[in-house]
């Protein structure tokens, strides 16, 4: 973790600190120490995390919060940002600030949503143009039932009983748990999209995306697609080929 950088927006002034366990958790599936014998590993396990905290202890939070901490991210140096949070209502400032993001070069990853038996509707920031909109996948290989599926969706991934780091509040001697969501399912792509940054330093954040699209292992639809579909984008995520 960046420490140095890490905000709170929650609680002005005040430390990061997860009060519910969901950030946690993401943040071990990206970057959770490895080959310590210890717990799980994270995908991108050398990386910088930069945790910004923009949602309170019951899930909920502002655009305006989420804005701030796009704008600080970028400003400090992020170059992928891992946004496992959503909402139905559409944001024009928020709008403003990921484009503003993607075109400075940074990758914006962010949950599709959960709704899939709950009106299905369209999730931002998931459906904002340029953004890699992330489903959930069953270890059936099959849309997990809560995956929101549409248009924007761009990429599938694991979302189904994810182990993961947890507060050490929560649990001191075994600090690990199992979560599922879109939520989860995001980090894994944020991860890989790491991987290529350390693999490819100069490329740029639109030539990082375009290497997680082509390098997808393709998914059959329910309704029997198995090219670019609404139910899993362009395929599951591969990080062996995404940085080959």
């Amino acid at each position: 973790l960046d420490t140095a950088d890490a905000l709170n927006l929650v609680e002005q002034g005040q430390q990061v600190d997860d009060d519910y366990g969901h950030g946690t958790h993401v943040c071990g599936i990206i970057g959770a120490m490895g080959n310590n014998g210890t717990g799980t590993i994270g995908v991108a396990w050398k990386c910088r995390v930069m945790p910004i905290r923009v949602l309170g202890v019951d899930g909920t939070g502002t655009s305006f919060d989420t804005v701030d901490a796009i704008e600080y991210a970028v400003a400090h140096g992020a170059r992928v940002l891992n946004m496992s949070l959503g909402s139905p209502d559409r944001s024009e400032q928020e709008a403003e600030a990921i484009q503003a993001a993607i075109d400075a070069g940074v990758v914006v990853v962010a949950a599709a949503g959960n709704e899939a038996t709950e009106g299905n509707y369209d999730e931002y920031p998931a459906s904002y143009p340029g953004v890699v909109s992330v489903a959930a996948i069953g270890q059936d290989l099959q849309r997990a039932p809560f995956s929101n599926y549409n248009s924007h969706v761009t990429i599938a991934a694991p979302g189904v009983d994810i182990f993961s780091t947890l507060p050490t509040r929560y649990s001191p001697s075994v600090p690990y748990g199992y979560l599922s969501g879109t939520s989860m399912a995001t980090p894994f792509v944020s991860g890989v999209a790491a991987l290529i940054f350390s693999a490819h330093p100069t490329w740029t954040g639109q030539q990082v995306v375009a290497q997680l699209e082509r390098t997808t292992d393709p998914l059959t639809s329910p309704t029997g697609l198995t090219g670019f579909n609404e139910y899993f984008g362009y395929g599951l995520v591969d990080a062996a080929k995404a940085v080959q």
